[in-house]
């Protein structure tokens, strides 16, 4: 089973769960490991359409018969800049966010 888009929004808003619960001390903690994010993000590979063509090009495509129909898009609109991050400082209990 799997999830993807069949529509993007005009602006993609991306919120990365960052904490945890440890159930060996029972606390909720904060992850604090070093995270990379691109400026630039191609998100054809998380869509209809883009599983559609993969799966096309590695000869996987379903029967017309069984495929639902969806609106295709040019590449462009799967594409995304970064405009803004919130960085979160403090612990998983208390702290502060800016940007």
């Amino acid at each position: 089973k799997r999830q993807c888009f069949g529509r993007l929004p005009d602006t993609l808003l991306l919120q990365l769960k960052r904490f945890e619960f440890d159930y060996d001390a029972m606390t909720k903690f904060k992850v604090n490991d070093y995270l990379q994010f691109p400026t630039e993000l191609d998100m054809k590979p998380y869509t209809r359409q883009g599983l559609h063509e993969a799966e096309a090009e590695q000869g996987r495509a379903r029967p017309s018969g069984d495929s639902q129909s969806f609106e295709t898009f040019p590449d462009e609109y799967f594409q995304y800049t970064l405009r803004g991050v919130v960085i979160h400082v403090g612990t998983a209990e208390s702290g502060h966010y800016y940007s």
